[in-house]
């Protein structure tokens, strides 16, 4: 009995780690999808952004807050129903809180 305990020990475990490595690599895709949506509507517009600056204040607010990862969250799920800039960047609303300063 007592192997079969430390095996579904031992299992559950892992389990709870895969979990937590799945939100992570969540994370990341959202916060490089924002800032990198933001870049190129940046490009059209003239402005400079520095990416990798977006991507890490973006992971360490997402580690810091769970309203903050929610709202990239949202941010990013707006992005990827818009086409284009145009003149301005798409989903400003849903994406002010998210990305380092929105100057659209």
């Amino acid at each position: 009995m007592k192997p079969i305990v430390t095996l579904f020990t031992i299992l559950s475990f892992a389990a709870i780690l895969s979990l937590s490595g799945c939100s992570d690599a969540e994370e990341l895709y959202n916060c490089a999808s924002i800032c990198e949506s933001y870049d190129d509507c940046a490009d059209e517009l003239g402005q400079d952004v520095d990416v990798t600056d977006c991507i890490d204040e973006c992971e360490d607010e997402s580690d810091a807050s769970q309203d903050y990862a929610d709202d990239a969250a949202q941010c990013e799920a707006c992005l990827d129903e818009s086409a284009s800039c145009q003149d301005n960047f798409p989903c400003a609303d849903d994406c002010a809180g998210v990305v380092p300063e929105l100057v659209f």
